[in-house]
């Protein structure tokens, strides 16, 4: 059974999950605002897979008979200078998540709660590929600020961005 802080903990991250949703759909805005649609598209895919953890977490909170609290969102920033600046700012947000997911990882450890790290290893893998995307992202775009005709160039390249499903939740069990 989880305890009552891991499951705190946990609902904390989903808070955190969501609040990463609404951040990449805000920048998805800006930049759809800007005519940079097919960034605009690369960030709403980053929403999306944001819920996808929201409701994974959720799942296994569902699972292990524990209680889901939402909680309210914070404001998040709603433009950007650049699209470098913007890029630079979701790898800060990457890192700082990978953070809470380890937090999260160290409390299960403490724990010896097997389960509970079992599924956090999806997020540790999950964030690992993050940080690496972001980071190729973030020198991308710091090549358009070299040459800004690549511009137009990366954004085409965005716009093909499709949705996976990387972190799985509860299988349904039907009687």
């Amino acid at each position: 059974m989880i305890s009552q802080l891991m499951s705190e903990m946990i609902n904390r991250q989903i808070n955190a999950e969501l609040w990463s949703a609404y951040l990449y759909q805000a920048m998805s805005l800006d930049l759809e605002s800007k005519n940079l649609s097919g960034m605009a598209k690369w960030f709403s895919v980053q929403a999306q897979e944001e819920l996808q953890h929201a409701h994974s977490l959720e799942a296994y909170l569902n699972g292990q008979n524990a209680k889901v609290e939402l909680f309210a969102i914070d404001k998040v920033p709603t433009s950007w200078s650049t699209p470098l600046e913007m890029m630079e700012a979701a790898l800060d947000h990457e890192m700082a998540v990978t953070e809470m997911i380890n937090n999260l990882m160290k409390q299960a450890n403490k724990e010896q709660d097997f389960a509970t790290q079992h599924k956090l290893m999806q997020f540790v893998d999950e964030q690992m590929e993050e940080e690496a995307l972001f980071h190729s992202m973030v020198y991308k775009f710091r090549e358009t600020q070299r040459n800004p005709c690549l511009t137009r160039i990366l954004d085409q390249q965005m716009h093909s961005r499709k949705l996976e499903q990387k972190i799985q939740g509860r299988a349904e069990h039907w009687l």
